[in-house]
């Protein structure tokens, strides 16, 4: 018996994994697809990038040569008024995100997860 499950293996589920198998857990996770999957795009935000550092898939996503971006404009709440911002503004460790694409973004993240020790199921 597994000490957790973690259902789905998109980027929640394989940075929970990972994150647990490394703090000395046994993990399962089970997910309904078969990687690499047909699936949206992904927008990240600096808040991501120590994740991924801590992740230890930070260099493999740089060395993807995703899109860099530096800022972004967004519609938030009940006022439908654009407002933008530069990450350098609020972040600067990291003043840059990646526009990832998710099929090949989700496949690192939970090729680590089974490198870190997970029990990966996928369909």
């Amino acid at each position: 018996m597994p000490d957790a499950v973690v259902i789905g293996g998109g980027p929640g589920g394989g940075t929970a994994a990972t994150l647990l198998a490394r703090r000395g857990y046994s993990v399962v996770l089970l997910e309904r697809e078969i990687f690499p999957r047909a699936h949206v795009g992904e927008s990240l935000l600096p808040a991501s990038m120590p994740v991924l550092e801590e992740l230890g898939v930070l260099g493999q996503i740089e060395s993807e040569n995703f899109p860099k971006k530096y800022g972004a404009t967004m519609v938030w709440g009940r006022d439908d008024t654009p407002w933008s911002w530069y990450f350098r503004e609020t972040n600067r460790t990291y003043p840059y995100a990646y526009q990832v694409s998710r099929p090949r973004f989700d496949q690192i993240l939970l090729d680590n997860a089974k490198s870190s020790g997970v029990d990966v199921r996928e369909n």
